[in-house]
């Protein structure tokens, strides 16, 4: 049975100069995102034969396939159509009664997969199944490519890691181009059209840009949305077809491109709507292989970028450059933002500093807003919330040159770099002077000082730096840290990071992820080494004993059913084991666990008074009082979301130690 392949994407015409997208055939959902569809309340008519047949004519009618893209004239405008490539395949799924009364949903146990058997090349395919056949389903869900299995993958279908190779090339969509159609039994005579109703599929944005004021070879394009004064605005576009994945910032990456003022480029994007608010512009910068770029603002408020479509953003002038501060009056000036009750010089120092902040971010209040909100979410949960007025905070400015931390050739305050991951490193010789302007000269605080860097970037990256010397002989915490927190794409994600770094940088806490196999003997020991002579690592332990494990005495304890022994942690699956099965040292949210709690409540006590002693029952005495505020993300991880979490970088241990007022490093 034939497949056609010419599956053009759907279009609306819009009045604007830059927004050209088309409409072939109106979509409607028949499907919701909860997978369940209201069955019609008449009478469903059958095929005359009970099983799917092994061959199948499919029409593809005005869709578009993820294949052998090709541009074509559409009326008076473009669309793309497609042809079937070998060894293509689709995949169908049955149904089965939901749990709502008169509702249906995916039985993904019935799957058959249809192969190409003739048509390559062409918008005709005859396909075929060797799959068991199965029978007797009211709906029939259809995917497309038949590497998806069920909603799940099609929902959270990634779109991240376009690469296009050359200008106006369009060879990379196919791989990124999926369809889902679901077709009731009434409705299939044998034949099956990819188009019309019931239809979810991609969409496509393609960047006609021109006009460059200088020359440059194109390797990357960004695409973001800005409000009337110019800030990013957060969480606008999805990066799956139907999930709570959303980002800031699309990227393509550009490779086999010449030195040219005009770039034609092409990136496949999810299947929702991306609705723009009113007074929004969407900024699309090209950076070249040298670093340098130039970017530029099209007015969009109100528009649509339609998904199943597509879309075109056209720029031909207004480009702009990399801005470079001019004023350094307020660089290493101090701030006080708050003083411990203790007075002058007592109390338990924290100094916040960004990277990555301009003059302009300076004088129009952008960078106290940064430090403010950093203040305001370490003091959001305990045990730093009670034990808040025995602290020092400081702010300390620092001008950087440039602003863009994506910029190659950018110079900065603080010399912050991005590594590989989520690893964020500084110069932190430059960074341990800053936070001495606040301190002064006294070497005991200087060496047990937390500073707070805030990385001017909406990247999903931390990582904390410890200093101290190896010559300790200390069970709280000792040494002081730095702990690099950027700036992320959403408050929660941003907070949970802070909060997460934080626990490393204040008490040493470890990581709680895993992911990397079995924990090697030599890391078990640096760690254990760590936890003797410098009271670092409670939150882990290498062995599963109860009684033995260095949180024993929360285990079996009532006042804390959720304490247990859990494998996994320090980034390891085996070998290493943490109290609880969630923490913000874990996946950056809810609340430091039970031991987390000690650790910092008895750090902070340690500093306040050196004879205090870490007594078990004064601590539940004191914790089973509080009224803990956890810390949550935004929308609550299902169990599919957990699977695409990124760990942040783990901490980097460093000799380094403040002696006679001097950094000193080794």
């Amino acid at each position: 049975m034939n497949l056609p392949n010419a599956m053009f994407m759907k279009k609306t015409a819009v009045n604007t100069s830059w927004y050209a997208i088309l409409l072939v055939a109106f979509l409607t959902c028949c499907t919701s995102c909860s997978d369940e569809v209201l069955q019609e309340w008449t009478e469903v008519e059958t095929n005359s034969s009970s099983y799917l047949p092994s061959t199948l004519s499919v029409s593809l009618g005005d869709a578009d396939t993820r294949l052998i893209f090709d541009e074509v004239p559409y009326g008076e405008k473009t669309a793309l159509m497609s042809s079937w490539s070998e060894e293509d395949a689709f995949r169908i799924v049955g149904s089965q009664p939901a749990s709502t009364p008169g509702y249906v949903a995916e039985d993904d146990s019935k799957s058959m997969v249809y192969w190409l058997t003739e048509g390559a090349g062409t918008t005709q395919g005859v396909f075929e199944s060797g799959d068991p056949a199965f029978s007797e389903d009211e709906l029939y869900y259809i995917y497309y490519p038949a590497s998806l299995t069920n909603w799940a993958d099609f929902a959270l279908f990634n779109y991240d890691g376009q690469v296009q190779n050359g200008n106006s090339s369009i060879a990379h969509l196919g791989a990124y181009h999926t369809m889902r159609k679901s077709i009731w039994r009434s409705e299939f005579d044998g034949n099956i059209s990819f188009s019309g109703n019931n239809l979810y599929q991609s969409s496509c944005m393609k960047f006609n840009l021109s006009g460059l004021p200088e020359a440059l070879v194109p390797a990357s394009i960004q695409l973001s949305a800005v409000d009337a004064e110019g800030e990013t605005i957060n969480d606008l576009f999805p990066t799956r077809n139907f999930s709570t994945g959303v980002t800031s910032t699309l990227q393509l990456q550009l490779e086999g491109f010449t030195s040219t003022t005009s770039v034609t480029a092409y990136r496949m994007m999810s299947a929702e709507d991306v609705e723009l608010p009113e007074g929004a512009s969407l900024r699309v910068r090209v950076t070249g292989s040298n670093g340098e770029y130039y970017y530029a603002d099209k007015p969009a408020g109100g528009k649509t970028i339609r998904g199943g479509c597509l879309n075109t953003l056209t720029v031909t002038e207004g480009w702009q450059t990399i801005y470079e501060s001019n004023s350094y009056d307020k660089d290493q000036i101090v701030e006080r933002v708050q003083t411990a009750i203790q007075g002058e010089g007592n109390g338990i120092d924290i100094v916040i500093m960004g990277d990555g902040f301009s003059d302009r971010l300076i004088a129009d209040g952008t960078y106290d807003e940064v430090m403010e909100k950093a203040y305001e979410d370490f003091f959001s949960i305990e045990p730093h919330l009670s034990y808040k007025q025995n602290f020092n905070v400081y702010k300390v400015y620092a001008v950087s040159k440039h602003e863009d931390m994506e910029y190659e050739n950018r110079e900065t305050a603080l010399g912050c770099q991005f590594g590989e991951g989520t690893h964020i490193e500084g110069n932190s010789t430059v960074i341990q002077n800053y936070a001495k302007l606040a301190i002064g000269n006294d070497d005991d605080r200087l060496n047990n000082m937390l500073i707070i860097v805030l990385i001017n970037s909406s990247r999903y990256a931390g990582t904390c730096h410890y200093f101290a010397k190896w010559e300790n002989d200390s069970d709280y915490g000792v040494g002081s840290a730095i702990a690099y927190v950027s700036m992320e794409e959403t408050e929660a994600e941003r907070k949970g990071t802070l909060l997460h770094e934080c626990g490393h940088g204040f008490a040493k806490l470890s990581d709680e992820y895993d992911g990397n196999g079995t924990m090697p003997n030599d890391r078990k020991d640096t760690e254990t080494w760590w936890r003797i002579h410098a009271g670092w690592n409670k939150n882990v332990d290498f062995t599963a004993n109860p009684y033995e494990v260095c949180w024993s005495e929360f285990i079996g304890d009532s006042r804390y059913p959720e304490v247990g022994i859990y494998e996994g942690g320090c980034t390891y699956d085996y070998g290493v084991y943490r109290p609880t099965e969630n923490s913000i040292m874990r996946h950056n949210e809810g609340e430091y666990n039970a031991p987390s709690r000690r650790a910092i409540y008895y750090r902070i006590n340690k500093l306040l008074d050196p004879t205090f002693t870490d007594d078990y029952e004064q601590f539940v005495a004191w914790d089973q009082q509080r009224n803990r505020v956890q810390h949550v993300v935004s929308i609550t991880r299902s169990a599919i979301d957990w699977k695409d979490f990124v760990p942040l970088a783990p901490p980097v241990v460093k000799i380094g130690y403040w002696k006679d007022g001097i950094f000193m490093t080794e």
